[in-house]
């Protein structure tokens, strides 16, 4: 048996724990089958909160959805902090591995920089995370701009003519819900290039005994690749480096390519697998699924 780790899965904005149905499940087998286990003494870690998670925790993976799916991250980092801190009693281990989709990776790192000592994380894997902000979002005022012009010209002009302003203001903010994007929440304001949140976060150092793995997103897809990295985020945002971690240097990285749109990122398995050194015995799980 090999030691390991409980593994928190962090969503990001507007999404839930239902977003890890793909990896979590493939994940808990591997713990299940080949590492030692937890306190439980039989790997699987029974929590009160299954039937309807605020996080739940199966085979060693625990699937954490925030209370707020729009907040800021200011206001997520502790509730990260309180399900690291029981997830470990829980275990009976020392220290947590945290995979974190797109904003989640944000809170991640500022519950870190808030916790440089006294952390409990042994490894941080983030897929897709803005760390210098996704550039879609500079624009995430204009439709609410284009519902109220619409109806202001409407009103002076006397022309439903200009409702259309208002129907497009309308269609893109109901398309950007629908994709988990509330453009009028805190989330979105805090992923803006040049945030307030992004300027403050990135001059916080990060604990150096902490090992981080970025999943690097490059989408295949023609529409996707239009707006570049994985159709929402840059892949220069995606990594961490000096322009967002003062101590960058000091820390255990490593990068991983994969293929995937942002929205498709949390399906992507053998890279999350590969990032917490699991890959060389995901194999087997996937040539027999039925054991």
């Amino acid at each position: 048996m090999h030691k390991s780790y409980p593994v928190i899965f962090v969503h990001g904005i507007g999404d839930s724990s239902f977003v890890w149905r793909v990896t979590g499940p493939e994940i808990s087998k591997l713990y299940e089958k080949y590492y030692a286990p937890f306190k439980s003494g039989s790997g699987i870690l029974i929590s009160r909160f299954d039937k309807n998670p605020k996080h739940s925790i199966r085979n060693s993976c625990v699937y954490l959805t925030f209370n707020d799916h729009f907040s800021a991250p200011e206001g997520q980092v502790s509730e990260l902090a309180e399900i690291i801190s029981e997830v470990k009693t829980e275990a009976g281990a020392d220290r947590v591995n945290l995979v974190c989709h797109s904003m989640g990776g944000l809170v991640a790192r500022k519950y870190l920089a808030e916790h440089l000592t006294n952390h409990g994380v042994n490894k941080l894997v983030m897929i897709g995370t803005p760390n210098l902000g996704a550039n879609l979002l500079r624009f995430h005022h204009l439709p609410t701009i284009l519902i109220v012009a619409g109806i202001i010209l409407t009103l002076i002009l006397q022309n439903i003519f200009f409702l259309l302003i208002t129907q497009l203001g309308l269609i893109v903010s109901l398309l950007a819900y629908i994709r988990g994007v509330n453009l009028l929440s805190g989330a979105a304001e805090a992923m803006t290039p040049d945030s307030r949140f992004l300027k403050v976060l990135n001059t916080r150092k990060l604990p150096a005994n902490v090992e981080y793995v970025c999943l690097l997103s490059k989408a295949r897809e023609f529409f996707h690749s239009l707006f570049g990295g994985d159709g929402a985020v840059q892949l220069e945002s995606q990594q961490l480096s000096r322009k967002c971690v003062p101590n960058f240097e000091e820390l255990n990285y490593k990068e991983i390519l994969i293929g995937r749109s942002h929205f498709e990122e949390p399906q992507e398995a053998d890279g999350i697998v590969k990032a917490l050194g699991l890959y060389y015995m995901a194999r087997p799980i996937k040539q027999h699924p039925d054991e």
